[in-house]
């Protein structure tokens, strides 16, 4: 009984000192973190490696690579201290009102805009903006928040620099799409190797699409085409419920994304049909081609293009759960060019929706149901080929300056103040409201509008 009693006693002796040990380690590691930010050298880095090695039963750090989590830490710490600082200062002074506001059931701000059944539906299924005013990020971060936050990301490329420079290429997709999410954006790619990297989750694209960070989606999407991982373009997007190929609209360029690996995204996606209606509701301002045959792979714009190779490999005619076809779509919202070439590839007009609508009784309306609506949704304003946009159509002296010298613009307008203009300038010019306005007017304001949000991502400016 003695024996077996002293046996126990030295059990419990050698685990508690072994959990001393750990948690001696544990401090030095951490100790460690914050020298190698401070003052790395290559000796600090072999210690930080034998002492990660040591934690990794207990930190739950297996199968993990000291470089991976290098990269992470090098965001996250600096990132998360920022946020916790933040949200304290919300609560003390609002009460922590951005969780009320955005504690709910719909992401999508314009969930039931309209009176009618009909433009509800059509705007739950195949709206793709997110709310960004819903992000803890965005309060955190613009505004009058950006000059604080631009401090936080300098101190987070600087230590980024420094993992590059000690340490291996991550291997853990995760590590990019932590920098995108911190807001970094395309000067990620220029931080992070990723010479070895694999993707093993679609949320890393989600992250690139939902920033907007061009040149991190045509490299995410040239890794996912490298690598066969084609299945994961079914996947859908957070709470947006929406495949990566449809999610991808709220990009800039993504006529272009979807055309090049046009291959890709069609084995992948779950529903072309689906995809195709979501072509047709997005409005598209480009002029469809007509030259010669030989001529257009040079000269059709791309999402014409994309258009037509969709409904090569799709039934033109399919229904959704409302029994709208793509014709309906493209009617309803007014997408002329994506209606022309539904109808000149054969689409069926004499199919009845669940309002026993038709394409050829809607047409013969003359008018579309979102006819003084579509301006406020849609977004995405795509240069028709050819057409050139100048800062001379803004009447406001200091927003045509603005626009050509942005470093004088500095301080002066926030992302929301130019959403707000885009709102007030697009009533103004939308043809629909006024007689005799041009189009091409209403298409080069948004996108000359659009551009000066873009731009206030970019760092030094705005």
């Amino acid at each position: 009984m003695r024996l077996l009693f002293t046996s126990f006693l030295l059990s419990c002796i050698s685990k508690l000192s072994l959990g001393v040990i750990l948690d001696f380690n544990k401090i030095m590691f951490q100790q460690g973190l914050l020298n190698f930010f401070l003052e790395p050298t290559a000796d600090l880095v072999i210690n930080l490696e034998t002492l990660f090695t040591t934690l990794a039963v207990k930190e739950k750090l297996i199968g993990r690579s000291l470089t991976d989590y290098m990269f992470k830490y090098a965001m996250v710490d600096p990132y998360n201290q920022y946020m916790e600082n933040w949200l304290q200062n919300d609560i003390a002074q609002n009460g922590n009102t951005w969780k009320k506001r955005n504690n709910t059931n719909s992401t999508n701000p314009y969930k039931e805009p309209f009176t009618t059944e009909e433009l509800n539906t059509l705007f739950e299924t195949y709206w793709t903006e997110q709310n960004e005013q819903s992000s803890m990020h965005v309060r955190a971060t613009d505004g009058k928040y950006e000059q604080n936050y631009t401090v936080v990301k300098d101190e987070i490329i600087r230590r980024l620099g420094i993992v590059r420079n000690y340490l291996q290429t991550p291997e853990d997709d995760k590590v990019l799409k932590l920098c995108l999410q911190t807001g970094i954006g395309d000067s990620c790619l220029e931080i992070i190797p990723t010479e070895k990297m694999k993707i093993t989750t679609h949320k890393t694209l989600c992250v690139a699409i939902k920033y907007k960070a061009e040149m991190a989606i045509t490299k995410i999407l040239e890794m996912m085409d490298d690598q066969l991982q084609s299945a994961m373009i079914g996947d859908r997007c957070g709470d947006s419920n929406l495949e990566l190929a449809p999610f991808l609209m709220i990009a800039g360029n993504y006529c272009l994304y979807l055309l090049d690996y046009f291959d890709m995204f069609m084995c992948g996606v779950g529903d072309r049909e689906e995809f195709l209606r979501h072509l047709a509701f997005n409005v598209m301002p480009y002029e469809i081609f007509e030259g010669m045959p030989e001529l257009a792979n040079d000269n059709m714009h791309e999402c014409e293009k994309l258009l037509r190779r969709t409904i090569k490999v799709t039934n033109i005619d399919a229904q959704d759960r409302y029994n709208r076809t793509a014709f309906h779509i493209a009617v309803q919202v007014d997408n002329t060019a994506a209606a022309t070439i539904l109808q000149e590839m054969w689409a069926r007009d004499d199919i009845k929706d669940q309002w026993n609508n038709t394409v050829q009784f809607m047409r013969s309306r003359q008018s579309s149901v979102l006819k003084t609506k579509y301006y406020i949704f849609h977004r995405v304003y795509i240069n028709p080929t050819g057409e050139v946009c100048s800062a001379d159509l803004f009447e406001d002296p200091q927003l045509r300056a603005c626009y050509d010298f942005p470093a004088s613009c500095v301080g002066v307008y926030s992302r929301k103040d130019l959403k707000r203009i885009r709102r007030r300038l697009a009533l103004q010019y939308h043809p629909d409201k006024n007689e005799g306005g041009e189009s091409k007017d209403f298409t080069c304001l948004n996108q000359l509008i659009h551009e000066m949000i873009e731009r206030t991502t970019w760092h030094g400016l705005y």
